[in-house]
Formats: structure tokens, C-alpha cells, sequence
């Protein structure tokens, strides 16, 4: 199994069941500096930091359509 890296700022649930649901390992995008230690993965994706672009992009079936890639967060409309 690849391991993949998600670098992501957004943190919420609804993200998180996306990760598991693709079998990403979440990362924060902005926790990486120009001389840090790189985790050692297979692909990338998301907000990836510059020290990692080098490496290939994970990219979702396209099979799968737009509405079905990412869950969004919604509200409950009000109620008059």
C-alpha cells in the first residue's frame, strides 16, 4: 500500500473522514520549514509545502465527479 501524505490546514471532521475514506495520512501544510526532516512517503497531495513537490501528486479517480471528491460542510437553513 502507498503511503500518502494530505497536507491540509483544515482539521475538521468532515476532512478527516475524507483522508480515512482515500486512506490519506493527514498532515499540516504549514508545520514545514525549508530545513526540516521529510517524512519518507510515496506521493503527495493537498497544500503541499515546497520540500515535498518534488515528489509525485496523488490525484483521485477521475471517474469520480466533483460533488463526490471532498464532503463540504453545510449549515441547516434557518428556521422562520
Amino acid at each position: 500500500m502507498e503511503r500518502i501524505l494530505y497536507f491540509t490546514d483544515d482539521f475538521s471532521q468532515e476532512n478527516q473522514a475524507y483522508a480515512k475514506q482515500h486512506g490519506l495520512i493527514i498532515r499540516n501544510a504549514k508545520a514545514y520549514g525549508a530545513v526540516d526532516y521529510l517524512e519518507q512517503c510515496d506521493k503527495v497531495c493537498g497544500q503541499v509545502p515546497i520540500a515535498y513537490e518534488h515528489l509525485p501528486r496523488f490525484e483521485l479517480d477521475d471517474n469520480v465527479s466533483d460533488d463526490d471528491t471532498k464532503p463540504k460542510r453545510t449549515r441547516k437553513p434557518k428556521e422562520e
